[in-house]
């Protein structure tokens, strides 16, 4: 059974939303019941949080503006400069104020991936705009791409040994 991990970084909720509409379509779909999903806080995840699922999502915004993922993304990403992927799929959102803010998000999470021997698993989500709650349709499609490519494209070979369960997989009832 699949496993995707979703670490998310947000201070004004806009990231958390994204990581909270994935989860929901993740879970909601009759085949949801084919894959576990865990979702958590970039401050509280740690460098071995990275290594649970057997695709990893990051979801974060700029730093208010700024050309860089917000400093929790920033933080994890940094405790984790010399974690081995071992050629796990990571996935990824960045939501920005501005093109040059989603290019300098797009990058970073791109370097992050090749420079740790992950595997980019789709094309990423990168929303940008004052009001980020407007794309919510660009969001559930993201999240139904992810979703389709998880039941499709990995292959048992893909599938990792779990280590224990940080938290109680989410599940729509």
């Amino acid at each position: 059974m699949p496993s995707i991990h979703i670490i998310y970084a947000s201070t004004g909720g806009h990231a958390k939303h994204v990581a909270d509409t994935l989860t929901e379509v993740l879970t909601a779909s009759p085949e949801s019941a084919r894959i576990v999903v865990n979702k958590q806080s970039a401050q509280t995840a740690t460098r071995k949080h990275l290594l649970q699922g057997d695709v990893i999502v990051l979801v974060a915004a700029d730093a208010h503006g700024e050309e860089h993922v917000h400093a929790d993304m920033k933080a994890l990403l940094d405790r984790a400069k010399d974690i081995d992927l071992e050629e796990r799929f990571l996935a990824f959102a960045g939501l920005s104020l501005s093109e040059d803010a989603e290019k300098a998000i797009d990058a970073e999470f791109r370097q992050f991936i090749e420079q740790h021997n992950g595997r980019l698993f789709i094309h990423p989500l990168l929303l940008t705009g004052e009001d980020l709650y407007a794309y919510e349709k660009e969001i559930r499609l993201w999240a139904d791409k992810l979703l389709t490519h998880i039941l499709h494209q990995l292959k048992p070979a893909h599938l990792r040994k779990r280590p224990a369960i940080v938290e109680e997989p989410l599940h729509s009832t």
